[in-house]
């Protein structure tokens, strides 16, 4: 089986205005009961790219808000 571990690493780039970044936590395993409501979370927070035009007027409050005010430019949620 495989171990969860957690790390960090922080490369300093002054020369760049972007940053990217991923937040992890321990899941469930593919035969846990707890699968399923996680991948069923994974839909619901769905992702977005700025070359995809829904922005603003997506269905999902995050994407609109991502978007419409120019946070990032694409997310996602994922779920291994």
């Amino acid at each position: 089986p495989s171990l969860f571990t957690g790390s960090f690493v922080h490369d300093k780039l002054p020369d760049t205005s972007e940053c990217s970044f991923a937040v992890a936590f321990k899941g469930a395993s593919w035969s846990d009961p707890d699968s399923i409501p996680l991948m069923v979370m994974q839909t619901m927070l769905g992702g977005w790219d700025r070359n995809v035009s829904s922005g603003r007027h997506h269905s999902n409050q995050l994407t609109q808000t991502v978007g419409g005010e120019g946070l990032a430019d694409a997310f996602m949620a994922f779920n291994t």
